[in-house]
Formats: structure tokens, sequence, C-alpha cells
């Protein structure tokens, strides 16, 4: 989810555990925290492998990251799949 910092007026990525079983929050933890503001997170399952694309105006790109681990705490760029002008607000789609 994003996470917004209102004193520095940008927001993280973070991660939220949910118990199904007793329906509470159990914990969050901080996945993705660059220089410039994240939002709108996209986050997929695709090869095995799961992904995220959120939304990074500030950074004149749209990123693709890849889980490196399976508890979804650490993530990797893999690649800048748009520039600052192609797109604003990534939407995720399977084709």
């Amino acid at each position: 989810v994003e996470a917004f910092d209102y004193c520095v007026k940008r927001a993280t990525i973070e991660r939220h555990d949910f118990g199904r079983a007793d329906l509470r929050w159990r914990g969050q933890a901080t996945v993705l925290d660059l220089p410039f503001h994240l939002s709108y997170p996209q986050v997929f399952e695709h090869g095995g492998q799961t992904w995220m694309v959120p939304e990074s105006y500030q950074a004149g790109e749209v990123a693709l990251y890849r889980a490196t681990d399976a508890s979804l705490d650490h993530w990797q760029r893999e690649a800048a799949l748009l520039g600052l002008y192609t797109a604003l607000a990534p939407e995720a789609r399977r084709r």
C-alpha cells in the first residue's frame, strides 16, 4: 500500500499482513523507499514470480520491480517500462 509521510511530502510502499483466521492486522513493513514519491502499487504474479509496478511520476519513469524473496519484503528494479511522457498512472494488464 501507499504510505504517505506528510513530513517529507512523499510516499513509500508498505506490505501489510492480515490474518484471515482472526481477521486482524498482524504487522507491516516498508518494502520500497526511494528518494521520490511512490504510490498506487500494482502487484501481480506472472511466471512464478511476484511483480510490482508503482506509480513513480517524480522519477520520470514507470518501473517494473520483482520480489526477490517469498516474504515480499525485498524488491529489485528490473526495467523501465515507460518514460515520463508516455504514461502518468500505470495499470497492469495481462493480455
